[in-house]
């Protein structure tokens, strides 16, 4: 029986010589760049969050990891630290009044781990972020979390439906059935707090990239007097979707379907060649690949083991989920 994982199928697809680092070497960066760490520093925040817990406590333990960092590494992150705060907050403040009711499965409202066979040979094995219901219809939703750049539009968010495949296996999730699939998106971009002018006062620009509490908060701090902002307050109005946006996706049995016959093909070709086939696919994707710097070596005929050993590790535990959760880098 193989196993597969979303994230094991994304690396085949896009170049098999990733896949070869990744899932035959079981190689990782040392260094995890500031991207995919400010995702799973969210990601463990929005856990605790749905938990019942407080966010920020899990943020402490990343703060406590960071500060045993070298100035180096320090300097790469910035203050990764304070803004994984900062942008944890914010969404607490917009949801505040979340119409979201968490479903417990198995003890847990998050995390939820599964197993499916998706044919006698194969099988799918990762975790949902959420089971979610919407309580005015009634409707149930695989829910996904997802930081970003930027929030996506919906050409974007049609080459991230992978968890469209999941709602065709409820049972499996001790539920009757899926009602399509929620993306939860997090901007991973602070709003801006307004400039303060020479002349005084605060910039009025339209163009600012905040929210209304931002914007509020400055005016508060500099002592000045929310009624002369008015109107670039009414501006802001709704741009918290441009930092925090929801999206619903009904499901579509088409659509599942075929995700899972091409799930069971990729998953039958890396049976039989993964180990053997580790051929590189060079394009744009090799621009962010967490292994550039070592396939680029190979490729020169350079001293490969000397960057094995000094640019990555042996991974601690291969786990065959979402190992890149949350993240779009």
């Amino acid at each position: 029986m193989f196993q597969i994982s979303h994230s094991k199928i994304k690396s085949w697809r896009t170049c098999k010589r990733q896949a070869h680092y990744r899932y035959v070497e079981r190689l990782e960066p040392r260094k995890k760049p500031k991207p995919l760490m400010l995702g799973s520093i969210l990601h463990s925040a929005m856990e605790e969050r749905i938990e019942g817990g407080n966010p920020l406590e899990a943020i402490a333990v990343y703060e406590k990891e960071y500060g045993r960092l070298f100035r180096e590494e320090q300097e790469l992150y910035g203050d990764i630290i304070g803004e994984s705060k900062s942008i944890i907050s914010r969404y607490g403040d917009v949801y505040k009044k979340d119409p979201l009711k968490y479903l417990k499965i198995k003890g847990r409202r998050s995390e939820h781990p599964f197993e499916i066979k998706l044919a006698p040979d194969i099988i799918l094995i990762g975790k949902l972020d959420s089971i979610v219901q919407t309580p005015k219809d009634g409707r149930v939703w695989a829910m996904e979390h997802k930081s970003k750049k930027t929030i996506p539009d919906e050409d974007e968010r049609f080459f991230d439906i992978q968890t469209a495949m999941y709602t065709e296996f409820p049972a499996e999730f001790g539920i009757k059935k899926f009602d399509g699939v929620l993306w939860d998106y997090l901007r991973k971009k602070i709003p801006t707090v307004p400039e303060l002018l020479k002349k005084g006062g605060l910039s009025q620009a339209k163009s600012i990239d905040t929210i209304p509490q931002v914007y509020m908060q400055a005016i508060l701090d500099n002592n000045l007097d929310p009624a002369e902002y008015a109107e670039i307050l009414r501006e802001l109005e709704g741009r918290e979707k441009n930092f925090f946006k929801r999206y619903y996706m009904p499901r579509n049995k088409v659509l599942g379907k075929r995700l899972v016959e091409e799930a069971v093909i990729t998953g039958r070709d890396m049976a039989k060649n993964l180990g053997t086939d580790n051929t590189r696919t060079i394009d744009r994707h090799c621009n962010w690949c967490s292994f550039k710097l070592l396939c680029r070596t190979e490729l020169l005929g350079l001293d490969a083991d000397f960057v094995r050993k000094h640019e990555y590790k042996p991974r601690e535990k291969i786990i065959e989920e979402d190992t890149e959760k949350g993240t779009d880098e």
